[in-house]
């Protein structure tokens, strides 16, 4: 069928409005979706400023709790040193304390030690009496006109010493039996504390100076009977002694033997010179001396020789309280001026 020009004019206008339409519809929907999308763009660009503005707070918290940890790594750097400092001042103290301690036990024993001093063993002196009594002898003397006795100790290996004045003018009688047990000789006779009797075989009187000392040299036997066996006496040490010290004398007063006797050294470096006394350097004691102490030992406290007792200033066969002996250092000096004599008549005899 065949349009007319109007109805095809219509058409195309119709076409046209409906196209214009349509362009109309989608540019209004366009302009929605451009508006929906700068929306939506606006809230991507809110939500950006929204997580800047959180990252900002994150990071403000972060540089917080970074300050917060530089304190706390301060605070525990402070602890740490607090903590060295008290456990070096612990250790201070505990050596302090430690220190303490010692020096308190120091005290003590000090304390201790002046106690026991002030309260003496009172078995100290019968103990020391025990250690040196089988090392005295008595000695007596028998000449045709007059007897008397004294004592001696050993010094050495059958080496007595004694008072010079007590072997004064003694001749030995020689006997070469072997078999002996009680004394051999005469005028002078050696007896131990058991009662055994020994062979004297020299005397020896010093006789350069005032020194009143004398040696006996003695044998033992070389055999003994079953129902006495042989006491063989210790050689006994020498020690010094001074001013105010205990001391004790172990001899034979009166034939009483052995007898001991106690007291102090008076005083040191005596001389004495008179009618009877001719002596120098000696020690004064008040231990009772009496005849027959002559040639006894005087001991200190540790049973050691201090002096060689000579004698007793006073009355005769009377104590004064006032005795004398030759320091020990005066025996010991004699001892080696004897082995010295005897080394060279030996040598002499050869």
């Amino acid at each position: 069928m065949k349009l007319r020009s109007e109805q095809k004019v219509s058409l195309f206008s119709w076409f046209m409005s409906l196209g214009i339409i349509l362009i109309g519809v989608w540019v209004v929907c366009l302009e929605k979706n451009t508006r929906y999308l700068v929306l939506e763009n606006n809230k991507v660009v809110q939500r950006v400023q929204n997580l800047e503005g959180e990252n900002n707070f994150i990071l403000q918290q972060m540089v917080k709790i970074g300050k917060n940890n530089v304190d706390i790594i301060s605070q525990v750097d402070k602890l740490t040193e607090i903590a060295h400092k008290g456990i070096s001042d612990l250790h201070n103290f505990t050596i302090q304390q430690h220190d303490a301690v010692l020096k308190l036990i120091r005290t003590n024993r000090e304390v201790i030690d002046i106690v026991n001093k002030k309260i003496p063993d009172p078995n100290l002196l019968p103990n020391l009496v025990k250690q040196v009594v089988s090392s005295v002898v008595k000695v007596t003397i028998q000449t045709d006109y007059n007897k008397w006795s004294g004592s001696g100790v050993f010094v050495a290996e059958g080496l007595i010493l004694t008072a010079g004045h007590v072997v004064d003018n003694i001749t030995i009688e020689q006997n070469t039996d072997p078999e002996y047990l009680y004394k051999v000789g005469s005028p002078i006779e050696v007896e131990l504390i058991d009662g055994t009797k020994l062979k004297v075989v020299d005397t020896y009187k010093e006789n350069i100076g005032i020194t009143d000392l004398g040696i006996i040299r003695i044998e033992f036997p070389e055999i003994s009977i079953p129902e006495k066996p042989l006491l063989k006496p210790t050689p006994l040490i020498f020690g010094t002694a001074q001013v105010g010290e205990q001391v004790f004398a172990v001899g034979e007063p009166f034939e009483f033997f052995p007898t001991v006797t106690h007291g102090i050294i008076s005083a040191l470096n005596v001389d004495i010179k008179d009618d009877f006394w001719d002596e120098a350097d000696l020690l004064q004691t008040d231990c009772p001396l009496n005849p027959g102490n002559s040639g006894c030992p005087l001991f200190n406290m540790k049973g050691e020789i201090v002096g060689i007792c000579v004698g007793g200033y006073g009355m005769i066969n009377q104590n004064s309280g006032v005795g004398f002996c030759v320091p020990s250092k005066i025996c010991q000096k004699v001892i080696e001026k004897y082995l010295a004599i005897k080394a060279l008549e030996e040598v002499s005899k050869e």
